[in-house]
């Protein structure tokens, strides 16, 4: 079922809104009053929609999530190159996200749930695709790789162009899997 575009402008005004106000303050610090006030919508309106600033922004990571998933499912886990695109490219579509949030915030938690929605297919795929590897090696390296490109993309963003950054993500990145293809 189609959602009423009244309905999509108020969510993404609120969405706005709270993302402006991240700029000064932390969620915690933010009031449904402020973000209404942001937004120019009522408090009431707010509540249909969600329970408090927290589960605003809950819902607005949950939204970044699924498109993260959705493209790690077309995403060859053995490609590194598709890898750091994919990961590139979530944050950038996300960029004022990841400025307020992750990266700002240093919210750790919020970045091991990114790497984890990639855990189960990528450790299924390498194992059966890489060579004389160890169900240990296996999530090393995961580990290594996921944290490195997370982490890179996300704190070095702002500060390199993205050809530039995704040309030593995948060099980094092959050198990590050569002797397991």
């Amino acid at each position: 079922m189609k959602t009423d575009a009244r309905i999509i402008h108020t969510r993404q005004a609120l969405r706005c809104a709270l993302l402006s106000l991240l700029r000064n303050k932390t969620v915690d610090d933010i009031t449904v009053k402020e973000v209404c006030e942001q937004a120019n919508v009522s408090r009431a309106t707010f509540y249909k929609h969600y329970k408090d600033c927290h589960d605003l922004l809950k819902q607005i990571e949950q939204g970044m999530l699924e498109k993260y998933l959705r493209a790690l499912n077309i995403t060859n886990p053995v490609d590194v190159n598709q890898l750091a695109d994919s990961v590139y490219d979530m944050v950038s579509e996300n960029a004022e996200l990841f400025r307020l949030v992750y990266a700002n915030q240093r919210n750790e938690q919020r970045i091991q749930n990114l790497i984890q929605l990639a855990h189960d297919p990528t450790i299924n795929c390498w194992k059966k695709l890489l060579n004389g590897i160890s169900d240990m090696e296996v999530e090393l390296l995961f580990s290594f790789i996921a944290n490195g490109l997370v982490n890179t993309v996300a704190t070095h963003f702002d500060t390199m162009a993205r050809s530039e950054m995704l040309s030593v993500i995948r060099d980094m990145m092959h050198r990590c899997m050569a002797p397991y293809l």
